[in-house]
């Protein structure tokens, strides 16, 4: 009989993950764009959850044949569905609250470049579906290839994406017909994307071996500990500008660095420390609904923000308290919806697409 059980870890991870998402939103909308807080959270912040997703599939073990696609049918549908819902109402509470470019909208919605932050929601449906194809096309190669497949395709994945910034950011790029380009932005994000959440299932699986698998949890903190502390270093040396909504990132190699050292190291972390960070589960699996509720045109943030500045005028105090006021409304928010909207089965639909799965066999 296979009991199933819930990692902490990965809960907590995605809770912190999420509460950084806040904190950088808070933080851009206090108006400091380039201090060091604000590079390190955007060097990783968004591809910790691709990470998650990889990780979280490998250690679902292997799905194939129809349950595997039955799976896959279940969390595509449960990220494309609440994608093109959600959009519609943000279209509907802008158009509240003030004039609407209608074309230049639908355009962002249908070709997945996404209003921010529901862009994430197809970006991860398209990893998972890509995910599922190759770990099929794996089972059915020969058997020496198999073990390079994964890290070749992560690989090439990585210098596409480097390509496709570099052209992007270039004199060159054609940039009249906003289409085409929406479709660019979509096409680099998947290319990133899908190399960090092939990562993420590379070094989950790399964790299993026994060199690994009975190490203690002081040495998944001290080493989760130490990759944080490169990712801040290698954001702040480089000055690191990143924005995968609009697929901006100034320096790409430098990205991709501190996006795989940030987000192992914060799964590390949370994987070392789980007894202290499990606190942050409560926000994990809750994340899909903070991230929908959290941001424009929901009003939340500005008057948060709006009210600490005239309560304090320290920065720092604003910027903390505000992002706690945010976090407890969108949770109030979810859990007010979860009554009997869709945002439940759409929170459960996000973790069986990050992993869910989530819930390892022992």
């Amino acid at each position: 009989m296979e009991r199933k059980k819930r990692e902490r870890y990965i809960d907590a991870a995605r809770g912190i993950g999420i509460a950084l998402v806040v904190l950088g939103h808070v933080i851009i909308t206090e108006g400091y764009t380039s201090g060091s807080v604000t590079k390190f959270i955007y060097s990783f912040h968004m591809p910790l959850f691709f990470f998650l997703s990889g990780w979280c599939r490998a250690l679902g073990g292997r799905a194939s044949g129809r349950e595997g696609l039955a799976h896959l049918w279940k969390t595509v549908k449960k990220l494309f569905v609440p994608y093109f819902i959600w959009s519609f109402i943000y279209l509907c509470l802008a158009y509240i609250g003030g004039p609407v470019d209608w074309e230049e909208r639908l355009q962002a919605v249908f070709t997945f470049r996404g209003i921010a932050p529901l862009w994430f929601l197809p970006a991860l449906g398209l990893c998972e579906g890509a995910l599922y194809l190759a770990l099929a096309v794996r089972r059915h190669i020969s058997r020496s290839i198999q073990p390079v497949l994964l890290p070749v395709l992560c690989i090439l994945m990585y210098a596409v994406a480097y390509g496709m910034y570099q052209y992007y950011n270039s004199p060159g790029f054609p940039a009249a017909d906003r289409v085409p380009v929406y479709l660019y932005i979509t096409a680099g994000r998947f290319f990133v994307s899908f190399a960090v959440v092939i990562s993420g299932y590379l070094v989950c699986r790399l964790m299993s071996l026994n060199l690994f698998e009975k190490r203690g949890n002081l040495f998944y903190f001290v080493s989760g500990v130490v990759m944080l502390v490169l990712c801040f270093a290698a954001a702040e040396y480089t000055g690191l500008s990143v924005n995968m909504h609009l697929f901006a990132a100034d320096r790409p190699g430098w990205f991709f660095f501190t996006a795989m050292a940030g987000s192992a190291g914060l799964v590390f972390l949370c994987r070392g420390g789980v007894r202290f960070l499990s606190v942050f589960s409560v926000l994990g699996v809750s994340s899909l609904g903070i991230m929908i509720l959290h941001y424009q045109p929901f009003p939340f943030m500005h008057l948060a923000v709006n009210q600490m500045k005239k309560i304090t005028g320290i920065p720092a105090v604003q910027i903390v308290a505000a992002t706690l006021i945010v976090l407890a409304v969108s949770l109030a928010g979810t859990w007010v919806c979860s009554r009997g909207c869709f945002i439940t089965n759409n929170n459960r639909g996000l973790k069986r697409a990050q992993g869910d799965d989530l819930k390892t066999v022992r």
